[in-house]
């Protein structure tokens, strides 16, 4: 049996499965990535290619795992709903901070596309009951199709209106739009609007049926609209605002400082952050605690300040322009005192994707934290893992 076919028989037996509930266009594109994983591990086991060709070969195999994974990570959060096995933390959450991080996230992407990002708020916090990571994992998916579905030169729109009892969040954008006979199905299972053997981005229409799913476990409300094809789309998340007791998502920073004070005395840290509000934060924060703090706003200024002297945690961000989180670590992984375990390494991500965090302790990442960052329990996995080394030097 050749590579080909040997790829289409497992993807046939693995997606079949499934009762023909995954339509064909889904089975078709699950089946050409596995199929260009099995081509390409064929050839590298031929020993035939040159080094550019393995290069590309290992690049073409990693690009098409993080699409299995993703797919098998949106059927999985559809089965706990579907089964009520979704557990919601809920938590006084301040929405600002999860909408921010998420445009940090999705801005590389739009700057690419020379997408033209409009988000400005000066108001207060509006802070809703919910558990922080699902409902990024909302706002992250509104934001992300925005983006994908929207040309270059375009705009995309997001705002908030705050009410008595509600607030809502508006995405919207100037992209591909939405059919009118579609728009009642845009968030159901495994619909697309496109499902024709051209279309020209993959997926298999479980973003927005999950999206759909979590707002309502939330007590919330989600609506599209669109004028029709290639107008445009609004997408609309309304949650009430807080009705029921629920935990803070976290202390003040000076109720953190004047409980922990102390706590990291001593410690070297080094803070890799673009967003220079979040940076001197959160560097802040940790001199208070007792920590000396150096800051770093690209990875090069990173690597230049572990030249002078090798500190003993390092927090990076994971997105950003240029040469971002994982494109440090890949450098530093070579460094004698990461080889010895003397460097604690943090990373944070905006995204709940559970492959950001997968592929961050893959890179050499210890843990990764997603934001809005739960400052408590970050200081006490810095003070814990700083005891540790020290423990270990001795």
């Amino acid at each position: 049996m050749s590579w080909a076919t040997s790829g289409i028989a497992i993807a046939g037996r693995r997606l079949s499965a499934d009762q023909g509930r995954i339509p064909g266009h889904g089975v078709a594109r699950a089946a050409q990535s596995l199929n260009a994983i099995v081509g390409w591990v064929n050839l590298l086991q031929s020993g035939s290619l040159d080094a550019a060709g393995s290069k590309r070969a290992l690049e073409t195999i990693e690009r098409n795992v993080h699409l299995q994974v993703s797919l098998i990570d949106e059927i999985l959060d559809l089965s706990r709903i579907a089964k009520g096995k979704i557990h919601l933390t809920l938590r006084q959450i301040n929405l600002i901070p999860l909408i921010e991080s998420a445009l940090d996230v999705m801005r590389p992407r739009a700057e690419a596309k020379n997408l033209q990002v409009e988000w400005q708020w000066n108001g207060p916090p509006l802070r809703v009951n919910g558990d922080s990571e699902r409902l990024q994992q909302v706002i992250s998916n509104l934001m992300s199709n925005a983006v994908k579905f929207t040309p270059a030169g375009g705009r995309v729109r997001v705002s908030l209106e705050p009410g008595v009892r509600e607030v809502t969040l508006t995405v919207s954008d100037t992209g591909k739009g939405i059919a009118t006979e579609f728009l009642p199905f845009v968030f159901d299972m495994f619909r697309q609007a496109d499902s024709s053997t051209t279309r020209g981005h993959d997926g298999l229409g479980l973003g927005l049926a999950i999206a759909r799913k979590l707002v309502e476990l939330h007590g919330g409300r989600i609506r599209a609209e669109s004028e029709g094809v290639d107008k445009g789309a609004t997408f609309s998340v309304t949650l009430p605002l807080q009705t029921v007791q629920a935990r803070p998502e976290q202390q003040g920073g000076s109720e953190i400082s004047n409980a922990l004070a102390g706590t990291l005395e001593g410690s070297r840290i080094l803070v890799f952050e673009d967003h220079s509000d979040s940076r001197e934060a959160l560097a802040e924060l940790l001199r208070r605690l007792g920590a000396v703090t150096v800051t770093a706003e690209s990875a090069q200024d990173a690597l230049t300040a572990i030249g002078l002297q090798v500190p003993d945690v390092l927090i990076s961000d994971i997105a950003m322009p240029g040469r971002d989180g994982f494109a440090l670590m890949q450098s530093l992984n070579e460094h004698p005192a990461k080889k010895a375990g003397r460097i604690v390494s943090i990373a944070l991500t905006g995204l709940s994707d559970p492959q950001h965090a997968r592929r961050a302790l893959q890179e050499g990442f210890d843990v990764c934290m997603v934001k809005p960052l739960d400052l408590g329990r970050l200081i006490e996995y810095i003070a814990s893992a700083v005891r540790r080394i020290a423990e270990q030097s001795k």
